[in-house]
């Protein structure tokens, strides 16, 4: 479980790091 969790988080952050840099 904290296998997938850390993995989604992976994939998750630098997404949501790339949106904001983005707009900012």
């Amino acid at each position: 479980f904290w296998g997938a969790l850390a993995k989604g988080a992976l994939k998750l952050i630098p997404s949501l790091f790339s949106s904001f840099s983005k707009k900012d």
